[in-house]
């Protein structure tokens, strides 16, 4: 077996065993092997890199995609108070797939099932397979993988689920957060389609990043205590919820132990309401990977009846009470309701007892229940916001006749109303990029993103809430009209279709390789800028077979010559045109061709003997990784075979390149060789030469038991009313 597989095997080994363990909770759902063991975290809090797969989604034929990865990654790094940081690899082999890899941090849609995370027919939307270390908690790999068999978008269309919004929930589940809240945080068990509302993360998910990753000077408090069953006891896993009564948010959230014990962590000053409520939905012991074979006790949602806490900063307060076994009320599902100010919304809601509810209303103020019905096995419950609420994420609370009570955590989530785009100017933008972009509106506020094409634009300000201005992104290859999108940092989002496009202003700078055989067939690239879709190219007025075009590059097939020689090459796009500078070279010789390159993975400190097969290698022929010379080459006699050894290049995808000195034709390798930027070939410094999930720490090595992984499997289900369960 080789390394790899018996990396993978363990991989998926350790994810099995993980389900028998029982986690000890307090604070936060983070993820944890067993009880008493380490949370889950990464060692200082980043930077963490990560790598879009460049085929992104086949859903979405631009590259917003990629944006809207960027920005679930920004939603969780821009939090004032936590230190936690990311940082895109640009320079790694963005074409790998391998996410059972430790040396890269990936980020990919798996549209055809190959990598066996997803049966057939699976509602799993996306999952966060986890490498860590036991012992210590430690993340030590952490990639991303989206079910391509389902629908996917950036432009919220029904039915679809939004990028942005899975991408913001998988996130969390890659700094270590399991699942928690209730429908409308983030870290949610499932999610509904075309909702933006989980690109936004809610107090509860900003305590939890500020606890785990606080930032320098960051002082938070935290509340614990013990709920008690009627007649003694610790009460089983149970959530408890604090709600901020200046604001009537859900500020942050736990889960008690199998002793009844919990500790609310990440407060801020303030004053705080608590109430204990059961894991019988939305929020279920099942949805999480700590407590997925745990049974949570059943009893009836209690308030602390003590009062509210007082909460100093940085400081602790103590919170402990008994509640009643007896459940005859309870809520068990619902999608909640997103409510702009000034405007309402309707949802339902399942579960026990609701046909006894006479009277709702939701924590805080500004939000009133104008209507409740009652309807056959749920209740439809109306709110109305005020124009000037206070925006967040609220509970619902319902009481019967009898005076008992149930909450439903994180209903409704209070927003602005949503941006919108009056004008976009210049409305013809340089291919280029760079220029000033000028958008006008209304609701912008500070934070908020542009997408300009399906690329983020960089250098974003706030002039006022009618006004944002940014550079513009590169031309996304395109000379068709373009969407410009305002989002907010709540997710909501201002669109503008087609309201730029990028004109046609092609400016090639070089032909790479500039020699190319009389017979034609060769790979070449126009290297330069202003390229797009519907770009030719000719060579000495033959056209080039056009192979791709993005904005800076377009490759190609060479045709076949007229004779050796100097020749023009021309590109031409719309009405515009222009010269390659230097044109190329016809050579009456045959060009070296590479059909394989095996192994394709390597150290970045280089020494990896690498073989090429293919024809036409000349007996001194030279080969480059990423521009540098191999260190030693061997071509075997017929010039079909070279041996060499990579040279020392820094991580990333290196193209390898075979030239043949006497004529200087080029041939290139299908695939492009990934340096892992680690000592032995693909595995975490200091790991073991067994290929299996073994790694050191500081003061020896740990033995084999002491890594496992676990993919958040269940991460996001698809909803229906009511919702259906993973």
């Amino acid at each position: 077996m080789s390394s790899r597989l018996a990396r993978r095997f363990a991989h998926l080994s350790a994810a099995v065993a993980v389900g028998a363990m029982a986690l000890v909770l307090a604070g936060f759902m983070r993820i944890s092997f067993g009880p008493g063991q380490p949370h889950f975290f990464w060692a200082g809090g980043g930077p963490v890199t990560f790598v879009i797969q460049e085929a992104g989604s086949a859903d979405v034929t631009d590259s917003s995609d990629r944006a809207a990865v960027r920005l679930a990654f920004r939603a969780w790094q821009d939090l004032a108070a936590s230190s936690i940081r990311f940082v895109e690899d640009t320079a790694a082999d963005a074409s790998r797939r391998d996410f059972d890899a430790t040396d890269i941090h990936l980020v990919l849609w798996d549209e055809d099932g190959s990598t066996g995370l997803f049966p057939p027919g699976s509602s799993i939307v996306a999952l966060t397979p986890l490498l860590a270390n036991i012992g210590t908690g430690q993340i030590l790999d952490a990639d991303i993988v989206f079910n391509g068999a389902l629908p996917f978008s950036t432009t919220l269309q029904p039915g679809r689920f939004d990028v942005q919004a899975v991408a913001t929930h998988e996130v969390g589940h890659f700094i270590g957060l399991d699942h928690a809240g209730g429908p409308l945080t983030a870290m949610h068990s499932t999610v509904v389609a075309a909702s933006a509302t989980p690109r936004a993360l809610s107090r509860d998910e900003e305590a939890a990043a500020t606890h785990v990753y606080p930032a320098p000077g960051v002082v938070r408090g935290r509340i614990v205590g013990t709920v008690i069953a009627q007649g003694g006891g610790g009460l089983r896993y149970a959530q408890v919820v604090a709600i901020d009564d200046a604001t009537g948010e859900v500020a942050a959230a736990a889960v008690t132990d199998a002793a009844g014990n919990y500790a609310v962590e990440g407060l801020p000053a303030g004053t705080y309401s608590l109430y204990v409520e059961p894991l019988d939905g939305p929020f279920r012991a099942g949805d999480t990977i700590a407590l997925r074979n745990e049974t949570a006790d059943a009893f009836a949602t209690t308030w602390y009846a003590a009062g509210p806490i007082v909460l100093g900063a940085g400081g602790q307060a103590s919170a402990t009470w008994a509640v009643s076994p007896t459940v005859h009320l309870t809520i068990t599902d619902s999608n909640g309701a997103r409510v702009a100010r000034g405007s309402g919304a309707t949802f339902d809601v399942f579960g026990q007892g609701l046909s006894n509810v006479v009277s709702a209303r939701v924590t805080g103020a500004g939000v009133t229940v104008t209507q409740f019905q009652h309807l056959a096995g749920r209740l439809r419950v109306t709110v109305a916001a005020d124009p000037v609420a206070l925006l967040g994420v609220r509970s619902l609370e319902v009481t019967d006749a009898d005076g008992r009570v149930a909450l439903l955590t994180a209903a409704v989530v209070v927003q602005d109303l949503d941006p919108s785009i009056t004008q976009v100017s210049p409305t013809v933008l340089d291919p280029v990029g760079g220029e000033q972009v000028t958008i006008q509106g209304t609701r912008f506020v500070q934070g908020a993103a542009v997408v300009i094409g399906g690329q983020l634009a960089p250098n974003v300000v706030l002039i006022s809430p009618t006004e944002l201005r940014c550079a513009s992104p590169p031309s996304p290859g395109t000379t068709a009209p373009v969407d410009v999108v305002v989002i907010r940092p709540d997710g909501r989002e201002a669109r503008a279709a087609g309201a730029v496009r990028y004109r046609a202003d092609p400016k090639p700078t070089a032909l790479d390789p500039a020699r190319g055989p009389l017979a034609g067939g060769s790979f070449h690239r126009v290297l330069g800028t202003g390229f797009a879709q519907g770009a030719v190219v000719e060579v000495d007025g033959a056209l080039a077979q056009i192979l791709s075009v993005t904005s800076t590059a377009i490759e190609l097939r060479l045709p076949p010559g007229a004779a050796p020689g100097l020749v023009a090459v021309l590109v031409r796009l719309g009405d515009a045109e222009a010269v390659v500078p230097g044109g190329l070279t016809y050579v009456d010789a045959p060009a070296p061709q590479v059909t394989s390159l095996a192994p394709q993975t390597g150290p970045a400190s280089g020494g990896t003997t690498v073989t090429l097969l293919g024809q036409d290698f000349a007996p001194d022929a030279a080969v480059t990784f990423g521009g540098l010379p191999a260190s030693h080459t061997v071509v075997e006699a017929g010039g079909s075979r070279i041996e060499a050894a990579s040279p020392a290049h820094p991580a990333g995808g290196a193209e390898v390149r075979v030239t043949n000195p006497s004529t200087g034709l080029v041939g290139f390798a299908p695939a492009l060789f990934s340096y892992t930027g680690v000592a032995d070939g693909g595995a975490p410094p200091r790991r073991s030469s067994s290929g299996c999930a073994v790694a050191s720490a500081p003061g020896g090595p740990l033995p084999a038991a002491a890594l496992a992984l676990v993919a958040l499997a269940l991460a996001l289900v698809r909803r229906r009313s009511p919702p259906a369960r993973g």
